[in-house]
């Protein structure tokens, strides 16, 4: 889905696709919270063996780390998407520009 994103046109379709990227995100990192209070809960319902509660919490960490790549993926995406507009570097000048006169006090020009 993320590396879809870049085949829609640029705009206001991108941008709703990239908030549906980041919503489901966001709801799948708060179901494997779910998943690991259910975890932890879990062997005093239902006893499980050592090894399936180790299998359990390994597929919960593998799918945390997944989780946690997309996120970068995306906003490493999105990044990437503002510098091809901006250039590269253009980030702190454009700070640095856009606050004119009113940095002048900071700096003891005044």
């Amino acid at each position: 889905m993320i590396s879809e994103r870049s085949s829609f046109v640029a705009g206001s379709e991108a941008q709703r696709h990239s908030s549906a990227i980041r919503r489901k995100i966001a709801i799948l990192g708060t179901r494997l919270d779910s998943l690991q209070s259910l975890l932890t809960k879990l062997p005093a319902k239902q006893p499980l063996t050592g090894k399936e509660m180790n299998r359990r919490r390994h597929m919960l960490a593998n799918l945390r780390t997944k989780v946690t790549q997309m996120a970068s993926m995306l906003n490493m995406s999105s990044f990437r998407n503002r510098d091809n507009l901006l250039g590269p570097g253009t980030k702190y000048l454009g700070w640095w520009l856009m606050m004119g006169d009113y940095g002048a006090g900071i700096s003891g020009r005044w």
